[in-house]
């Protein structure tokens, strides 16, 4: 699909009101080289700058239609993938989250990670409850599930690239990306009742504690591949996020109330380039 169609597709979708997650490319002022203007990188030493441009954008927002999980969405020109990111810079709805670059050797590994770290419960202690009848202005002691074991998780995105040198003006480009999101607690406990008496002395049950065991759920995203493209090409990979819960900047930030989270997509816009040794 051509980037203009996109691009107007993306102004209807905006106009809706609609929430994007999208990456898009750095605020780079090179100007497109042709391609007799490349680079000739065959045997020499290379090193390759992978930056990335991670791009909140509305929920219904995609390069590709009808696509819910992480997939390439394609692979834009210089000229193309600058226009992209500079456009939805500036468009209502999309916002670039962050713009982490990494720079390896040829065949050498680099990994950018935008995270941090959640600690949760795995284990929990059973409640201890003392048998009896609860009445009118007395106390009734329990002890609630209390958590006993934690294990701690990375939250955000994560991407991995090696690069390697083709030909004269090609370039082999492996990449695995994750990200990973909390979505919320399910709470497997149960209310801790006992029996009570009224203000007529009528029976009731009352609950002493809420008796909350909460398990954490998670959402993860990944998609491993290998492209072939030549210096200053941009990737991008959509399907990032789940419609309906956290982006990446939710959970690369303290803990937001449910009420504040809004549906949106995540995208990544990867531009990569090959700088020969001994030149910036």
């Amino acid at each position: 699909m051509h980037l203009e169609k996109i691009l107007s597709r993306s102004l209807v979708i905006v106009s809706t009101g609609l929430i994007l997650n999208a990456c898009g490319p750095s605020e780079s002022k090179v100007a497109a080289r042709t391609q007799e203007q490349l680079p000739t990188l065959a045997g020499r030493d290379t090193a390759f700058r992978f930056q990335c441009y991670l791009i909140q954008t509305p929920p219904d927002f995609s390069l590709l239609e009808d696509q819910k999980e992480a997939h390439l969405a394609g692979v834009y020109s210089q000229a193309e993938g600058d226009k992209l990111v500079e456009r939805l810079r500036r468009r209502r709805g999309f916002e670039v989250l962050s713009q982490p670059t990494v720079t390896t050797r040829d065949g050498k590994s680099g990994t950018v990670s935008v995270v941090r770290e959640m600690i949760f419960p795995t284990e929990y202690d059973p409640p201890v409850v003392s048998t009896g009848k609860l009445g009118t202005g007395t106390s009734f002691p329990v002890t609630p599930s209390a958590p006993s074991e934690f294990e701690s998780r990375e939250l955000g995105f994560t991407a991995s690239f090696v690069g390697r040198v083709k030909g004269a003006q090609e370039l082999e480009v492996e990449f695995d990306i994750k990200r990973s999101a909390f979505l919320g607690f399910i709470n497997y406990g149960s209310p801790i009742l006992t029996e009570g008496s009224g203000l007529f002395g009528n029976p009731v049950k009352v609950v002493v504690s809420e008796n909350r065991i909460e398990m954490p759920v998670f959402d993860q995203r990944k998609i491993a591949s290998t492209v072939s493209l030549t210096p200053g090409q941009y990737l991008a990979i959509g399907g990032l996020a789940r419609e309906d819960f956290a982006s990446l900047e939710e959970v690369t930030q303290p803990w937001r109330p449910d009420t504040d989270r809004k549906p949106h997509g995540l995208l990544a816009l990867i531009r990569v380039d090959a700088v020969p040794a001994g030149k910036d």
